[in-house]
């Protein structure tokens, strides 16, 4: 019986952060009416970031929200309005660097802190853009 009573109060607890994260979204939603993919890529105008690398982390990311059409901005944790974390947040950047077609750094890169810490979409953004394109063998 115990067993029973944890599962159902770890099932209320969920309920009650995506209940939360919902509210928050929405109201992020309607904060940002306006704003869409056109202004997510003019915020990175004054940089030399590929338009493509924007593109592609906006859509991604707005597979992480409970709205298709949620306007992602450069300033969002990713952790708390994407819930995005730890190994899922790996596998993310793993995807996203593929569909950029761009080279991650190595383990020993990783190691030895050459990797700038991702917080913000802007910090996503520009940590992929800093990486080396891929070049095709032809």
């Amino acid at each position: 019986m115990e067993l029973l009573t944890i599962f159902v109060l770890f099932a209320i607890f969920l309920i009650i952060i995506s209940l939360y994260n919902f509210s928050e979204q929405k109201s992020l939603k309607k904060k940002r009416s306006g704003q869409d993919i056109t202004t997510f890529i003019e915020y990175f105008s004054g940089e030399t970031i590929c338009k493509s690398i924007c593109i592609e982390v906006y859509h991604s990311l707005q597979k992480h929200t409970w709205f298709r059409d949620f306007p992602v901005h450069p300033k969002d944790d990713i952790a708390k309005i994407y819930g995005i974390c730890e190994e899922d947040f790996v596998d993310a950047i793993v995807e996203l660097a593929e569909m950029c077609n761009r080279q991650l750094p190595s383990d020993e890169e990783i190691e030895n802190g050459n990797v700038t810490t991702i917080l913000l979409v802007e910090d996503l953004v520009r940590f992929l853009s800093s990486l080396d394109k891929i070049v095709e063998d032809r």
